[in-house]
């Protein structure tokens, strides 16, 4: 019952990112939908069978709140660093950076948590990350334009 639903689930995701891509709901859609389901059941059947599970917790919303604060700041960065480049004609260069990431043990909790801080820091433009590096307990983290340094929780990097 267990793998239905999470068939069921991939194949909404598919379908909906889909209908909502392709802005209407014509039968030609509809039959991509329906493709969408051959890959959902590809992503069940091919995925790997140690599959983790995840162990989120509703009071992590709360440290979420500051993402759309750092969207837009990012934003402006952006603006200003595209503003330097085409109009003054000087260079702006991205990078790798390290962040301070205690990125927990090989448990469910954990491994929730350090998928939504990666998915939180890769949502704004400016920054996307690339690897966690567990024994090192750092986020490799590419910054489109470089900024200083920031004053980060190592467990919360948000």
């Amino acid at each position: 019952m267990k793998r239905i639903s999470v068939w069921l689930s991939w194949w909404s995701g598919f379908a909906a990112l889909f209908l909502l891509l392709a802005g209407s709901v014509a039968w030609a859609e509809v039959a991509a939908g329906a493709v969408a389901a051959v890959f959902a059941t590809a992503a069940v059947l091919c995925g790997p069978p140690n599959r983790r599970e995840f162990a989120p917790e509703i009071a992590w919303l709360a440290k979420l709140t500051s993402i759309p604060g750092g969207a837009v700041r990012d934003c402006g960065t952006l603006t200003a660093a595209l503003w330097r480049q085409v109009v003054r004609q000087e260079l702006v260069e991205g990078g790798l950076c390290e962040v301070p990431f205690q990125s927990g043990r090989e448990d469910a909790r954990s491994a929730a948590r350090r998928a939504v801080v990666m998915t939180a820091l890769s949502v704004a433009p400016n920054s996307y990350v690339v690897d966690v590096d567990m024994r090192r307990g750092v986020l490799l983290v590419h910054r489109l334009v470089r900024d200083g340094p920031r004053q980060t929780n190592r467990q919360w990097p948000l």
